[in-house]
């Protein structure tokens, strides 16, 4: 029996897990399907938010990023060898599992790059539509099966919670400066805007890091697995036995505060410090919500599942109001005919944000713009 693909239309082979013309996903599950919402990071989804709310800076970065996407791939193909059965068979293996595992809609593009200094690193790089994944050849060579998981899966990541709109454009506007833009904008100006794209976006480029390391966290399933990965990339090294995960974390918390010379150093970095990585993923493992997505993840085609929607925040007052609705769905090892629904509200500290709630559960308006009475307004952060 042939599989119907679900973003094509095509007919597959039964044994097919993606489709073979256009990379659609033909296994997903209802009952295992994983939602960035579930993992992302709150700082992640914060500023995402904050950066779709300004009037220019999406609809910029859109344009400037599928300028770019195609330059890109063309780079890609030209340049790193393409995953599939036949070159790096054990990659496309892995590949494969954390594309399911995920939920992808469809399979990216992987490449291995034995290039310089891209041997020990890994990027994602490409637009929404047509995601592409580099990984470099030190990193398939020197990691077991479960660390090339958690680096695959955070490079999934970044497809899952729609980053590279953002990361290739960034990537783009970085390297404007050989093509002359200070020049044409004028030293002063290229550096003050520079520096003003650098302080907008740098808190969304670290917690989008702590999001796509739980989403490899959740494509590995081990913590200690995952934190080798992380530092076997970071000292470019395949031995890091003599290296105490615990100690080293804490040498950055003995050392170093807050204070405006740690912003600005990490201003300049891409990524987070990577102790703050290892103790972020250490907390998400302890955390209830990883549980629940690999208890999702290993249950059988059962049970129910029941859509929950809250609008998060009401900008504005009557008649217009703007929405930011936070969507999810929880699954229920077994059918119910009654469940009892906790949520938390946060009060946010904005005069313009309208004291209202709204919330449905499974079709069901549960609170039908309801007036909520806290000074601030609210924001739903968990379910």
């Amino acid at each position: 029996m042939q599989s119907v693909c679900p973003v094509c239309g095509r007919l597959n082979p039964e044994s097919a897990r993606f489709c073979l013309y256009c990379g659609g996903n033909l296994s997903i599950s209802e009952t295992r399907y994983i939602y960035p919402e579930e993992y992302e990071h709150p700082l992640d989804r914060e500023a995402q938010n904050f950066i779709d709310s300004t009037v220019f800076l999406p609809a910029l970065m859109k344009l400037v990023s599928n300028l770019v996407a195609s330059f890109q791939r063309i780079a890609a193909i030209g340049h790193y060898v393409k995953v599939s059965e036949k070159n790096y068979p054990r990659v496309h293996r892995l590949v494969l599992e954390c594309a399911e595992r995920l939920s992808l809609p469809r399979l990216p593009e992987v490449y291995v790059s034995g290039r310089l200094p891209e041997g020990w690193n890994a990027f994602s790089i490409g637009s929404d539509e047509k995601p592409i994944v580099v990984i470099g050849s030190e990193v398939v060579s020197n990691l077991e099966d479960d660390e090339l998981k958690f680096v695959i899966g955070h490079e999934f990541g970044h497809i899952k919670s729609n980053h590279l709109v953002y990361t290739t454009a960034l990537y783009a506007l970085a390297n404007l400066a050989s093509l002359g833009l200070p020049d044409l904008l004028g030293l002063p100006a290229y550096i003050v805007g520079n520096a003003l794209l650098k302080v907008a976006l740098s808190k969304w480029l670290h917690a989008a890091e702590f999001t796509c390391d739980r989403a490899g966290l959740i494509c590995s399933g081990k913590l200690d697995a995952s934190q080798k990965a992380l530092l076997k990339v970071h000292l470019r090294s395949k031995d890091v036995s003599e290296v105490d995960v615990d100690s080293y974390v804490s040498q950055v918390d003995k050392e170093v505060t807050w204070s405006i010379l740690v912003k600005l150093a990490e201003l300049e970095q891409s990524h987070p410090f990577v102790p703050y990585r290892l103790r972020e993923l250490k907390t998400f493992y302890n955390s209830q919500v990883f549980h629940d997505i690999i208890a999702k993840l290993n249950s059988a085609e059962s049970g129910q599942t029941v859509p929950v929607f809250a609008n998060r925040v009401y900008y504005g007052g009557l008649p217009y109001r703007k929405g930011n609705w936070l969507e999810r769905t929880v699954y229920l090892p077994r059918e119910v005919k009654s469940a009892n629904l906790s949520f938390k509200a946060v009060p946010i500290n904005d005069p313009w944000i309208e004291r209202h709630a709204t919330l449905e559960l499974n079709g069901y308006r549960v609170l039908d713009d309801a007036r909520v009475k806290v000074r601030e307004g609210v924001a739903w952060s968990g379910m």
